[in-house]
């Protein structure tokens, strides 16, 4: 029987394979490079890159030479003794691959799951979230080793997010990430169904004058209408409102009879726990609002939980949504808070040349108005020059995320953004092209004593006429010292791609990553695995990432592996498909260690342990 042996060198092992009294070196191998897997009766040691067998079936029967020599008499010390950290670090072990999860057909009731297969893998883990985020009503709904699983029990047309893990339980691999997050909606399932509309005229849909059950749909006849009102609606659970067999418009320029209608649009108010969703293609939306000179769609009174999606807004020449402020003083509850959890999801803007304006003030005394938990996911704004496209006056919690911009300000040349808020939001997975203002300006305050965390990451953000893509300053002179008191908020700032920004070389503000203004004592900002390329700055010097700071904190920067690149060829990357050569200098080259939770990306693949620069593929 053949004798191992095995020395353990600075960084390094050696493996010798002694047959008949003569030893034979089968090699040096790194100890960041090798795992072991271990066998009743052999010992494999497997290159963790490739997974090939380094040296197959050895027998177990081993020693350790040198001052650290000792014996072993079954593979079970064996093993014992080189998962100790003193012989083998945590790095020798592999990750495992992470599963891709797929929904099948669903039902009223059931969201059926299946996930491919994972070598080495003993174990899945499914969780279940009610957003994408993973941050509300997450629970574990599966653990075992089988790859399908039907869950059961969910209300019907109610959206889930599934995602998976792999899990080996030991055998020199580690747990895999989280896999791609999987949206499923079950089908729709109503008490009752009721049609209202004549195709044309004025239409309210009104709680007060008539009954609607709860879980309802409520269905537009198709047509061109003047003005849609959607009033005292608070069901238990939610009531649906959706267009019929074809597209419901709202025509501010050409209503039947030849007259315009500056009030041509549709609006809510008093209502909560409400639906209102055009079915319809990418190109061919449910809800149709255009050509009006005026404020399409007004939100008032108190409202909370409101879906707004799949509209499309166009030629409008004034605020294409506005939420009308009553200066509701905010006490510090919820309760005192008239617009919460509204959503407007998978609209598209085109030539609006208005600000969505959310309302809400912030002084030294009070705070009026206040919003929270905003949603805008997967909106399309185009040939769009208002300026700023967004403003909160005060909102918390707000979420931006998904959205694509293109064609913004081609004319406006006013210091703006796409958003522009006070109070605390997270900005991620958004896409911009040839534009002009900062993607988002953030006004910085936190409402109540703990400060919020606002993360921007994974944007791209890309043909700028001026500007930076990110602004954070504080609004420490409006912090509100009596309760509900108000604080700084913390910011990260990673995985973000920009390049050719300022492209007309303005000199009177330049353009790099963040125009960072002082922000007050104790919070913090961290800057990470940004990619920035080809930019003008108003110094001079293109390869900085603030637009305001000194050596120090740009060399703090460049030491977070914030990387500047001549232009996207030298960073490898391709402006169409949104991608990095697998010879990109800021492939895996990125800081591990500080990483927001790979969940929020969502985008396969990542590797936290040596993550990208730039945005997540």
């Amino acid at each position: 029987m053949a004798n191992i042996t095995i020395t353990k060198g600075s960084g390094f092992f050696n493996i010798y394979n002694t047959y008949t009294g003569q030893e034979t070196t089968t090699g040096d191998y790194p100890l960041n490079c090798a795992r072991f897997i271990y066998y009743t009766n052999t010992v494999v040691i497997k290159n963790i890159y490739t997974d090939a067998d380094i040296v197959p079936e050895l027998a177990y029967t081993a020693y350790i030479n040198g001052s650290t020599g000792q014996n072993f008499v079954n593979a079970a010390a064996f093993k014992s003794y080189v998962q100790q950290a003193a012989f083998a670090s945590p790095c020798c072990e592999k990750t495992l691959s992470a599963p891709i999860l797929t929904a099948g057909t669903t039902g009223t009731s059931n969201i059926p799951l299946t996930l491919s297969a994972v070598p080495h893998a003993t174990q899945y883990i499914i969780q279940r979230a009610n957003d994408s985020n993973f941050t509300s009503g997450l629970t574990q709904v599966y653990a075992g080793s089988a790859t399908t699983f039907n869950d059961t029990g969910l209300p019907a047309n109610s959206t889930f997010y599934y995602r998976t893990q792999a899990s080996a339980q030991g055998d020199g691999y580690l747990n895999s990430e989280w896999s791609n997050a999987v949206a499923a909606t079950t089908q729709e399932s109503y008490s009752h169904i009721y049609n209202v509309g004549a195709g044309s005229g004025n239409l309210t849909i009104d709680g007060n004058s008539a009954t609607y059950m709860d879980n309802a749909l409520i269905v537009i006849a198709p047509g061109v209408y003047g003005t849609i009102n959607i009033q005292n609606l608070n069901p238990a659970t939610r009531i649906t409102i959706r267009n019929g067999n074809g597209v419901v418009a709202m025509d501010g320029g050409n209503y039947p009879g030849g007259t315009t209608n500056i009030y041509a649009g549709l609006n809510y108010s008093n209502c909560s726990n409400l639906l209102i969703s055009g079915s319809g293609s990418a190109d061919a939306f449910g809800f149709y609002i255009h050509d009006n000179s005026y404020r399409p769609t007004s939100i008032s009174g108190t409202n909370k939980n409101v879906t707004l999606q799949c509209f499309s807004y166009k030629n409008i020449g004034d605020y294409p949504i506005i939420i009308y402020g009553s200066s509701a003083v905010w006490n510090g509850t919820d309760a005192s808070i008239k617009n919460m959890g509204l959503k407007f999801l998978n609209n598209q803007f085109d030539n609006c040349n208005g600000t969505i304006q959310l309302g809400g003030q912030v002084t030294t005394t009070q705070v009026t108005d206040l919003t929270k938990n905003i949603e805008f996911g997967f909106n399309n704004w185009m040939n769009c020059d208002s300026g700023n496209l967004v403003f909160a006056g005060a909102t918390d919690a707000m979420k931006i995320h998904d959205n694509t911009f293109n064609n913004i300000n081609a004319t406006n040349n006013n210091d703006n953004g796409f958003f522009l808020l006070i109070g605390n939001a997270n900005y991620y997975r958004n896409y911009a092209n040839s534009y002009q203002g900062h993607a988002i300006r953030l006004w910085s305050i936190s409402f109540g004593s703990t400060p919020a965390e606002c993360l921007i990451y994974d944007n791209i953000n890309i043909g700028s006429r001026k500007y930076s893509p990110f602004e954070w300053q504080s609004t420490e002179g409006l912090n509100v010292p009596a309760a509900p008191n108000t604080t700084y908020v913390n910011i990260k700032i990673c995985n973000n791609t920009a390049g050719d920004l300022n492209y007309e070389h303005n000199s009177s503000f330049g353009a790099c990553l963040v125009d960072n203004y002082a922000m007050p004592a104790g919070s913090t900002q961290e800057v990470y695995n940004n990619m920035l390329y080809n930019t003008f700055t108003s110094t001079g010097i293109n390869h900085r990432i603030f637009q305001f700071s000194d050596s120090a904190l740009e060399a703090q920067a460049v030491a977070n592996k914030n990387i500047y690149y001549a232009d996207e060829v030298a960073a490898g990357f391709d402006e169409v498909t949104l991608m990095l050569s697998n010879a990109s200098p800021a492939k895996n080259a990125g800081l591990s260690g500080h990483l927001i939770d790979p969940l929020d990306y969502h985008k396969l693949p990542f590797n936290p342990a040596s993550p990208s620069i730039g945005a997540v593929q």
